[in-house]
């Protein structure tokens, strides 16, 4: 009877720890502006996704691309995007001018997922008046063993105003 009474709590344990962890990563993705700070004792893989997350909000939502890498940016910053030059002034530079250009800017996050220190986003950014409008991209950031990211990669694809298909870039 004993063991049993501790197979119930450890399934209970269990299923408030994954309700709790879906609902964080939920929250972070559809929820406030204000991104939730994981605990540094939760496993390296969701500090990650939630350091990526604050640090694209603050980027591209806010428009505190500084902010942004003084608090999440890694010692040194790679970036993958050919048109985009490479380093942490760069990075500030090209999004702040980016906020300048492109007041009305947003993105929402669709998709998160984490492997060791590699993060990957699914987004849609918002875009008026820059190419097009609305893209679907998906965002690779390598980040350090601190959580500190180091390295970016990107694909953008323009959403179209009409499919081929019914499924929807999202």
């Amino acid at each position: 009877m004993l063991n049993c009474r501790y197979l119930i709590a450890e399934c209970l344990l269990c299923a408030l720890l994954a309700f709790v962890s879906v609902h964080t990563v939920a929250q972070t993705l559809t929820g406030p502006q204000e991104l939730i700070n994981i605990p540094s004792d939760k496993p390296a893989y969701e500090r990650n996704k939630s350091n990526v997350l604050a640090f694209y909000n603050l980027m591209f939502n806010q428009s505190k691309p500084a902010l942004a890498m003084q608090q999440y940016g890694g010692a040194t910053y790679t970036q993958h995007n050919p048109e985009l030059a490479d380093g942490r002034e760069a990075f500030i530079a090209y999004f702040e001018q980016m906020a300048k250009d492109y007041p009305g800017k947003s993105i929402a996050f669709k998709r998160v997922f984490a492997d060791g220190n590699y993060v990957v986003l699914h987004s849609e950014h918002r875009l008026p008046g820059w190419r097009g409008g609305n893209w679907a991209a998906i965002d690779i950031f390598r980040l350090d063993d601190q959580g500190k990211i180091v390295e970016h990669w990107d694909a953008l694809q323009k959403v179209p105003k009409k499919s081929a298909n019914t499924n929807g870039m999202f």
